[in-house]
């Protein structure tokens, strides 16, 4: 397995951007690869703080508790009740609408919590980043969820939580916060997710072989080292995929 030291990864980035220059002529794209590119190296200069970056974009107790505590009927004041079908015989589009409502305003909590987190101008200067970047990087994120059918997924792994409500605000918190660890791609299979730049022969976030090409280093920060720039390159990624439409 070849290995790629993270100060290689800008190069490596530099060679991808040659792959969509077609995002530049976007006249009405919201990042530009410079922007992506200059975000990324921000957070490669300031990866000592990655994890306190993280640690804010992931769910607190707070915004916790603004889930576990939601109210089991959809907000509003339905007229006509949504246990009424209203599609003939097709069973699954009537009840898809009542199944998925806690998924649904739990991911719209999330997504405020995001929102809101783009906003903290003292999180960027603590975290190295310029306050457009922190947005961009929030931005980024809420896109990539939807791009990624992130409320359908997590409807999905609560579905058989119902009777559970506590069981449910936990599993919700999970999926939501390793969507940040991992972007989405852990619900990609290995043969379709791009190169990492770190190990070139692998996807990224492919699982470490046993001889570390670090041997010098503890095997958990070789494993960090890899993930972090495996994330990096993640995150370049998604950016890009909002444009190739």
């Amino acid at each position: 397995m070849t290995y790629t030291k993270p100060d290689a990864l800008i190069s490596c980035v530099q060679n991808t951007r040659q792959q969509n220059t077609c995002l530049e002529n976007e006249t009405d794209a919201m990042f530009t690869v410079h922007e992506a590119e200059k975000l990324l190296r921000a957070l490669q200069a300031n990866s000592d703080r990655h994890g306190e970056l993280l640690c804010e974009l992931t769910i607190n107790e707070q915004a916790f508790e603004a889930i576990r505590l939601q109210p089991e009927t959809p907000e509003g004041s339905a007229i006509l009740p949504s246990t009424i079908n209203l599609f003939g015989d097709d069973t699954s589009l009537a009840c898809g609408v009542d199944e998925k409502g806690f998924a649904a305003r739990a991911y719209r909590h999330w997504i405020n919590h995001i929102r809101e987190k783009g906003f903290d101008a003292e999180l960027a200067l603590r975290c190295g980043l310029t306050p457009q970047q922190l947005q961009m990087l929030c931005h980024v994120l809420i896109q990539a969820s939807d791009k990624t059918d992130l409320q359908t997924y997590l409807a999905r792994m609560i579905d058989d939580l119902k009777g559970d409500p506590i069981a449910r605000a936990y599993c919700t918190k999970m999926v939501l916060n390793e969507f940040i660890t991992w972007l989405g791609y852990d619900r990609v299979a290995p043969e379709m997710r791009p190169n990492s730049h770190i190990h070139r022969d692998s996807a990224l976030f492919s699982p470490l072989l046993r001889e570390a090409p670090l041997a010098e280093l503890d095997n958990q920060v070789h494993s960090n080292i890899v993930w972090l720039g495996d994330w990096l390159i993640a995150l370049y990624n998604r950016t890009l995929e909002q444009h190739e439409e």
